[in-house]
């Protein structure tokens, strides 16, 4: 395998990071009105 599971896993750390903060986002702009 050319991908380590070691960056795989920081991948996919960062991810779900990523999506995790763009589903918060979105939870706050409704909440709070702009």
């Amino acid at each position: 395998m050319l991908i380590k599971r070691g960056h795989y896993s920081v991948l996919e750390q960062a991810y779900a990071t990523f999506r995790i903060s763009g589903v918060s986002r979105a939870f706050t702009h409704q909440l709070v009105p702009t």
